[in-house]
Parts: structure tokens; C-alpha cells; sequence
């Protein structure tokens, strides 16, 4: 409410009721005249209080805005195994249990979190909770957009790999030999034998878990 104050620097401020807590929120703080709307200078502004010089007669309205903040989690599935996944961004940090989380407390707006590449997993999925936060595993990161006091959790899932390799043994023959998987990347491969011979693949590949 109005409050009749001396002329000169005056302190104007605001503090969390019972059961709130100030820091949920992002604060701001402008004063103008009452009647004309002209601005006032607000100095050592920290969206909670300043202070404002005034001069004999004045009538100056401040006003505090107050928006609550949201929260940004990042959700780790691991399929096959446990491994340390570290993420980079808004919610930033490591995860290394099967569902673990990360979060951050964040002002409205536009963030992103990136996972790092971890050899011998496969990144299969980044799904989010709200209909326009969005996940892309070829970037591996998901774009969080988030509304006042909203909360939305981004879930990657990452599958551990397998060496797989195959072995063909022929006898007294040689030739190619075509295999076809459905699990592999690819469509399939060959290989070449010798008579009495057995060959594989020069390279393992990786087949995921499921």
C-alpha cells in the first residue's frame, strides 16, 4: 500500500511469504510516477529491492513482478549394463545409476542438455514429457521449453553393445558366403573362405542388447 516517506534515498524491497520461497521465482522492480508513468531510476536494482531517490511532493508507484521458475530434468534408462553418463547444458552433470536424474531450476524459456558419447553404448531414444520439448538422438540432445512453473523431464535411454562375431568353417571348398541380420547394422555381410579354412569378419560388429 501507499506509504508517506521523506524526501531522499528510500528503500523499497520485498520478501517470501510463509511457504514460499523467493528464489523460485525471477523477481523484477521498476518505479514511475503515479501519475504520468515517467520511469524512476531504481538504484542497486536486484528485482527485490533497490533503493529510490525522491525529491519534496513526489508520488512514485513501484512494482514488483514475480514469475515462478520451472525445472528441467534429465532422466538416464540404461539397458544392459550401468555405465557414468556425463550431459553438458541446462540441466548439466553425470549420471551413473539406471534411472538416475539431473534437474535444474530455470526461468521461462528455451534450454538444452547434450549427452556425451560413451563408447560401447548406443543412444536409442530421447523421448520428453510435454508436447513441445523435443529430443534428437543424431545430436544426441533434447530442447526443453518450459512455461512458468512447469516441470518437464527429457528421457534418454542408451543400450549397451555386444561384440558379436561370426565364424564359417568350410570343408575341401572355398567360395563367398552371404549372411543376412536382423539385429546388425546393415543388411547383412559376407564372407570369403579358403578350402580346410575358416574366416571372420576383419571387423567385430555391435549388436544391441534388447
Amino acid at each position: 500500500g501507499a506509504q508517506t516517506v521523506s524526501a531522499g534515498a528510500n528503500t523499497v524491497g520485498e520478501t517470501a511469504g510463509t511457504g514460499t520461497t523467493i528464489t523460485n521465482y525471477t523477481s523484477t522492480l521498476s518505479c514511475a510516477t503515479t501519475s504520468g508513468g515517467t520511469p524512476v531510476a531504481v538504484s542497486s536494482n536486484t528485482g527485490t529491492g533497490g533503493s529510490v531517490s525522491l525529491a519534496l511532493g513526489d508520488d512514485v508507484t513501484c512494482t514488483f513482478v514475480n514469475t515462478r521458475k520451472g525445472t528441467v530434468i534429465v532422466k538416464k534408462v540404461m539397458v544392459g549394463g550401468t555405465d557414468s553418463f556425463a550431459f553438458t547444458g541446462t540441466p548439466s552433470g553425470t549420471i551413473s545409476t539406471n534411472n538416475g536424474t539431473i534437474s535444474a531450476l530455470v526461468a521461462p524459456g528455451q534450454y538444452t542438455s547434450t549427452e556425451g558419447a560413451k563408447t560401447g553404448w548406443n543412444l536409442t531414444s530421447i523421448v520428453c514429457d510435454d508436447s513441445d520439448s523435443t529430443g534428437n538422438t543424431n545430436t544426441s540432445t533434447a530442447t526443453f521449453n518450459v512455461a512458468a512453473g512447469e516441470t518437464v523431464t527429457c528421457t534418454f535411454t542408451n543400450t549397451k553393445q555386444i561384440n558379436f562375431t561370426v565364424f564359417k568353417v568350410t570343408s575341401h571348398s572355398s567360395g563367398t558366403f552371404s549372411f543376412t541380420t536382423s539385429t546388425l547394422p546393415g543388411s547383412g555381410f559376407s564372407l570369403i573362405t579358403t578350402a580346410d579354412r575358416k574366416s571372420t569378419r576383419l571387423n567385430s560388429s555391435h549388436v544391441a542388447l534388447s
